[in-house]
Parts: C-alpha cells; structure tokens; sequence
C-alpha cells in the first residue's frame, strides 16, 4: 500500500515527538518503523543500552580519546533502537528518522532491507561527524529511497 504525503507528515510528526523521550542533552533524535501496510510500527530514540545509567558527564563528553566514557561510545541511535525493538523481518519496511543517519545505521537499515528511508533534519543538525557521501552511496547499492521531508509544522 502506497502511503500518501499526509501519511508521511504524519508518521513524521509521530517520530519527532518520540524523540523528546531521548535522554540526550544536546540531540534528541526519534525514529519510526512502519510495515508496508502500515499495521505494524516499531519506535526507537537515541539513548544509551539499558542498564547503563545516564551520566551527564558521559552525554556532555564527545572526546573519545579522554579516556572516559563518551556519548559516542555509549549511545544507541534511534534508528538501531527502532530495529532491535521490532518483532518481524523488516524488508520493505519505511523507517521515519528525526535525523538524517549515520553510516553505522545505514548499514544495518541495508541489512533488514529497509525500503524507504524518511529524514527530517540534515546532517548540519548533529554534532556527530556524518559521511553523507557514503550513507547515500550505500543507500543507492541497496536500492534504499532516502527522501528528506522537512516541511513539518
């Protein structure tokens, strides 16, 4: 089934309200999964794994080579929460993200052969350093649409 841009919208505006459910300090970032006929959704925000308490010198810290824990080397994006929160094989699936993706999350969306792929913020809008060359590159050898969506009220 075909969604309609007011689906998008929709299912946009659901993702960015599950990111203010991120711990994250400085980039509340939310994601969304939908089945192809849209009875199945799965929702993910960045966070560290559970368990692993949320320290604000570890979210304020982006210097993995301090020694300390970082953000980087604890958080869990949004996208990979979505994912590992589903419960069925997610090929052809559309996934919702506040935020354009990391390298990382590309892979493992080419992975569970993820169809679509719906962002709303650029790169320009994380701290962390994006190869975006590379995530549309990868995304075009896996035959995966990227589709910025940016016009949400």
């Amino acid at each position: 089934m075909k969604k309609d841009t007011r689906n998008h919208i929709k299912y946009m505006q659901q993702t960015l309200e599950i990111a203010k459910n991120s711990p994250d300090p400085s980039t509340k970032v939310g994601a969304l999964l939908v089945s192809p006929d849209e009875t199945e959704i799965f929702t993910g925000f960045n966070r560290f794994p559970p368990g692993i308490p949320d320290k604000a010198q570890w979210w304020n810290n982006r210097d993995s080579a301090s020694g300390e824990f970082s953000k980087y080397d604890l958080v869990c994006c949004a996208e990979l929460m979505a994912i590992l929160n589903s419960t069925s094989a997610l090929k052809d699936f559309t996934l919702y993200t506040s935020h354009f993706p990391c390298l990382s999350c590309a892979r493992t969306i080419a992975a569970v052969e993820i169809s679509h792929v719906y962002y709303h913020f650029s790169k320009e809008h994380i701290a962390k350093n994006i190869d975006e060359v590379k995530v549309r590159t990868l995304f075009k050898l896996a035959s995966i649409e990227l589709i910025h969506l940016s016009n949400i009220e």
